[in-house]
Parts: structure tokens; sequence; C-alpha cells
């Protein structure tokens, strides 16, 4: 198998005999299907260097008319999103082209698109390994949601808040008490798992938002992110028991009567997190994370010179991850 055009240049991409372009965007559409991430993201379509996300804060409760109607003047929470250029590189040389009797090469491609179909996995899991601490430089009011919630606290955080609201009372997406104080904080049995995933449940059901009114009635679907086996194992378990070893019925079967469903994920990038537990609920305008697209995918090849011994096929994309609503998520931490 040959790439060369008889001119001394070499494809792999556009060369009718390798085709090796189809095989990239099958790969690219196999890791789209197999990234878990995207479904807990609301994405943007972007067409600058710098999105502006402005939260208005949500609409009031209809109550009784009396006197004049009073207007409410509602406070602006007000993030952005900085796009950035990734890529991905694989150097090819030309001899292995020509000896390749065996698809060697075609593969290699459908892989580099395969790995540019999970990318959105690698950011949101890099969102979630960075979830407890805030970072990023504001620019003026505006909040680095890259690093930070839009609120201007970690993501995960015990005094989450809305400052000149008519709602101000602290909340916490960040447990790490009560229930979650287990047996084995590694390795929580599915009992205690149950219990765990039904306060989080809970909790993201009781969030609020800036005028004191319930801001997730609607929430029915939960991604739950587990680092290593036996969290996710324990997780498995407890969603699919009906009743837990006491003999007690589980809990969380209530919850799948309301049309409440869970995704369970093992994100093995996350495996340093041994007692964490991630809840993410999906629905309405905005998810618990913001994924940002100026520029889609692509791939493109050049062979740098007749001298060269190699070619360079590069898969592209201009994007941005960052914080949605953290009143969507819940972190859990097992002590």
């Amino acid at each position: 198998m040959s790439g060369s055009t008889g001119t001394g240049i070499y494809r792999v991409l556009d060369d009718e005999r390798i085709n090796g372009r189809a095989d990239f965007f099958a790969g690219l559409d196999t890791g789209i299907d197999e990234a878990w991430s995207p479904g807990i993201a609301t994405m943007i379509q972007s067409d600058s260097e710098v999105e502006d996300y402005r939260w208005l804060g949500t609409s009031p409760m209809m109550k009784e008319w009396l006197g004049e109607a009073q207007g409410q003047q509602l406070p602006n929470y007000a993030a952005y999103l900085r796009n950035v250029q990734y890529e991905a590189t694989l150097q090819i040389q030309k001899k292995d082209i020509d000896r390749d009797k065996t698809g060697q090469i075609r593969a290699r491609i459908a892989g580099l698109g395969q790995k540019a179909g999970r990318h959105w996995d690698k950011l949101g899991t890099d969102l979630l390994s960075n979830s407890e601490t805030a970072g990023g430089a504001n620019d003026g009011d505006l909040k680095d949601i890259s690093g930070r919630a839009f609120d201007n606290q970690a993501f995960f955080d015990t005094d989450h808040s809305y400052t000149g609201s008519n709602y101000t009372s602290n909340q916490s997406n960040d447990l790490s008490s009560g229930v979650w104080d287990v047996a084995t904080a590694t390795a929580p049995t599915p009992d205690e798992m149950a219990k765990c995933i039904l306060e989080a449940v809970g909790t993201i059901h009781s969030f609020r938002d800036d005028q004191g009114d319930p801001i997730n009635a609607g929430v029915r679907n939960f991604t739950i992110v587990a680092g290593t086996v036996p969290i996710q194992s324990a997780a498995l378990q407890a969603v699919g028991l009906e009743n837990l070893s006491s003999g007690a019925s589980n809990p969380l079967l209530a919850l799948g009567n309301k049309n409440i469903t869970f995704n369970i994920v093992l994100e093995p990038r996350l495996s340093a997190k041994t007692t964490k537990l991630y809840v993410l609920g999906t629905g309405g305008d905005i998810n618990p994370f913001i994924y940002q697209e100026e520029d889609a995918v692509s791939v493109e090849e050049e062979d740098p010179s007749i001298a060269s011994k190699h070619i360079i096929a590069m898969a592209k994309a201009s994007r941005a991850a960052g914080y949605g609503l953290w009143q969507k998520a819940v972190l859990g931490t097992f002590s």
C-alpha cells in the first residue's frame, strides 16, 4: 500500500487507496458515542474567542396582587469562558505507509479520530478533578468559569450564596458528614451507598434559587461518577437492589417510581479520588457543565518536504469547558 502521489508527496487521508479521512471520521463518531460527559453539559456554539455568560436571577413567584404591582429587579451574575485551541498530531513514517499490508496506518488514523471524539470527557474530568478549589483569573466583574462557579466559589462548596438577592442563605453542595460516615471510606457497602445517593438527590432537589423558590423540581436524570471500581460497584448495586441487606426495601426504588433515572459512570482519570462520589443532575436550560465549541473537530495532513521521512496527520478543534450551575451537582466524600 502506498500513499504517494507519484510526485514524492505522500498522503494518507485523501489518497483513494487508503482513504484515511473516512477512517478518521468513523473513529470520531465512535468516540462521540462512547463519551459520557456531554450528557451532563449544555453545549454552546461559539463564534468568538471569549463568550460571556450572564446569569440573571430567576423570575419571582406569583403572589397576591395588593395595590400597585411591584416590579422586581433581578441580580446579575456574569461569567466568561475563553476558547482554547487543541491538537493531536500523528507522525507517520513514509516507509511505514509503503510497507503497511494489514491496515495499521488506517487503524491509527481511526484511533486518532476516536480519541478526538472522547476529548470532552477529558475536559469534563478535569473540571471534576479541580472542582473543590476556585481557580482562574477573573476579568473585572466577569468570573472565569473554567476554574470556578459563577458565584466566584469553588464549584463544590459549603457556602454558595446569591449576593444581593432576595434569598441569601448559604447552600452547600459539598457533603461529607452524616450518612457519608461509612465503615470503609474507600469501599462503602451498597446499603451505605443507597443512603448517600438518596441524600445527594434530595439535596439537589432542595436547592433554592435567588427568590427562595425550589430550582430543581424538574430534575429527573442523574449521572453518578466514580473514580474507582469499589465506589462504582457499590453505586451499581445500590441502584439495582430490591432490598437492602437488612431486608428493608431499597429507598432508591421509590425514586424510580417517580421516573428518576441513574447513569453510573466509572472514570479512571479520577482514580485518585478514592473516597469521592459525584452526583450530577440534568434538565432545564443550563446543566452542571458548559461545553463551548468554536471550531468542531477537523483533520488535516501535511508532507513537510520531499526530504522528510514522515508526514503528519493533525486533529484539531477550538473549544472550552466550564462550570455551569452548581445547583445541579453534589459532591459526596466518604469518611
